[in-house]
């Protein structure tokens, strides 16, 4: 997708507060001749909403760009979880998150807390979703959502009977390579 048929494919936090007049939908190889093929939108506005307050399980390598991507988008950080508490600490020190866990039930239980990142080995992302969904809070995890389909389906569950968004962090489908 992009703005006009001259400008590259925008990120997708692009797209937050501003103004979008036509999208353009490209083929990945157009036949000879065929044009790609715009789709008229109302001057809107895209909005998203989201949790104000996140809390993190996981400070492993990928804990940076997550933090960023929530702070651009106006979240506050206001707890990390990590089984290794001193790397929790030490990311919270570098980031200035006030409340560090080596217990995520611990985290789990603070009530200003709006969300949660999942940010841990694959094997744990379906335990900690529903176990985060259930107590109350929506999830952004890290990708693939869980082993099997079976476990998706234990989150998807879990995030209808809280009444929470649960949501993937399929970043590669906004790359330009991917069309």
């Amino acid at each position: 997708l992009a703005e006009s048929s001259t400008k590259k494919a925008p990120h997708i936090h692009s797209f937050i507060g501003s103004s979008v007049r036509n999208l353009t939908i490209r083929k990945k190889s157009l036949p000879s001749g065929e044009r790609p093929y715009k789709i008229p939108i109302p001057n809107t506005h895209y909005q998203f909403n989201m949790a104000t307050k996140v809390g993190i399980i996981g400070a492993g390598g990928m804990v940076s760009y997550h933090i960023q991507g929530f702070q651009q988008a106006g979240a506050e950080i206001t707890a990390i979880a990590d089984l290794n508490e001193d790397a929790a600490k030490q990311i919270a020190e570098e980031n200035k998150i006030p409340q560090v866990f080596s217990d995520v039930a611990e985290m789990l239980a603070i009530e200003e807390i709006d969300a949660v990142s999942i940010i841990v080995p694959n094997k744990f992302h379906a335990p900690l979703a529903i176990q985060s969904l259930k107590a109350g809070k929506h999830v952004f995890c890290e990708k693939p959502p869980a082993l099997n389909a079976a476990e998706v389906n234990e989150m998807i569950d879990a995030a209808n009977e809280a009444g929470k968004e649960l949501m993937f962090n399929f970043n590669n489908r906004a790359r330009p390579e991917s069309y």
